[in-house]
């Protein structure tokens, strides 16, 4: 009987908290609509021709990023 209840709260909370994730109140940030998150390409640019230079390789995994605000 124990573990019936057990089971039962689990997997309520679980699909309380999924509720709540897919809330698009939650799910959206505020402010998200007036930015864009973009690749600083001058930076990515300035830093690949360096290395080139000294003959390295650069792979971007998470190249750096700028949010602009689109005011």
């Amino acid at each position: 009987m124990n573990t019936v209840r057990t089971t039962a709260a689990m997997i309520a909370f679980s699909l309380l908290l999924a509720a709540c994730a897919s809330n698009p109140e939650t799910a959206k940030a505020p402010g998200a609509s007036s930015s864009r998150v973009t690749v600083e390409r001058d930076y990515v640019d300035a830093i690949n021709r360096a290395n080139q230079d000294a003959g390295v390789t650069v792979h971007w995994i998470n190249p750096p990023r700028a949010i602009r605000r689109d005011d």
